[in-house]
């Protein structure tokens, strides 16, 4: 399988289109992902909850490993990812 057909697959993955996750970039070195911040995702408090940050950065290692990969020569199964939780949080905007 390669690059191109792995990463369709990801994108078409139940957990990414049920968050509306979409892949904007993927190399080997930079990696984009865009999702919509709805109630979905909200944890008691009206944020985003810490795991889907977590979920996110791991989807997004995964896939950068993937992408910067000779898939003939390894076959990458796995990023590590942990994450401590914060004191406090403030909300940020992003705007492209």
């Amino acid at each position: 399988m390669d690059q191109a057909e792995l990463l369709k697959l990801t994108a078409e993955n139940e957990l990414l289109q049920f968050l509306g996750v979409e892949i904007e970039k993927a190399t080997g070195d930079h990696v984009v992902l865009s999702m919509p911040v709805t109630p979905k995702v909200h944890q008691y408090l009206g944020i985003m909850n810490g795991g889907v940050s977590l979920f996110l950065a791991e989807t997004a290692a995964s896939i950068g490993v993937v992408a910067g990969q000779d898939l003939s020569q390894v076959s990458p199964l796995a990023a590590e990812c942990a994450a401590t939780p914060r004191d406090s949080a403030r909300a940020i905007r992003i705007d492209r």
